[in-house]
């Protein structure tokens, strides 16, 4: 299995780290970051990283499907487990898209949306201030 996971290692190179879990080998994300266009000797690809950003904070909201994570759009609110932000489903919904279709468009299910909707009316100042002034942050 070790060689299975190895052959997958090589594949993503070093997007991805080998980790044994519960008598299992897995691949897990490593956080870091490959370069392009490094070749040794013979011309085979060196894949050297350099750390990404430190760990993600992940706050919480009162609402179930938002998140804030201070690595994505500088910490404004997005939905949980996408880069997709709350300002990113008002303004598709205030230029008359059905939620249906901002659910299909974004990959989210409707109670993500719904509860994005409700975020911003919870919250309407803050997510204005998100779509007047485009602080996209450091994403």
């Amino acid at each position: 299995m070790r060689e299975k996971a190895e052959q997958c290692f090589r594949r993503f190179s070093c997007a991805w780290e080998i980790q044994k879990r519960d008598d299992r080998w897995r691949l897990k994300p490593c956080g870091k970051i490959r370069s392009n266009n490094s070749k040794d000797a013979e011309g085979q690809a060196i894949h050297t990283c350099w750390e990404r950003r430190p760990a993600m904070s992940l706050e919480r909201t009162a609402h179930p499907y938002i998140v804030r994570d201070s690595s994505i759009y500088g910490g404004e609110p997005i939905v949980e487990g996408t880069r997709t932000g709350v300002r990113h489903v008002i303004l598709q919904f205030q230029s008359g898209r059905d939620p249906e279709e901002i659910a299909n468009v974004h990959r989210l299910s409707l109670a993500q949306v719904y509860d994005a909707l409700s975020y911003y009316y919870d919250n309407e100042g803050e997510i204005e201030h998100y779509i007047h002034n485009e602080s996209w942050g450091t994403s």
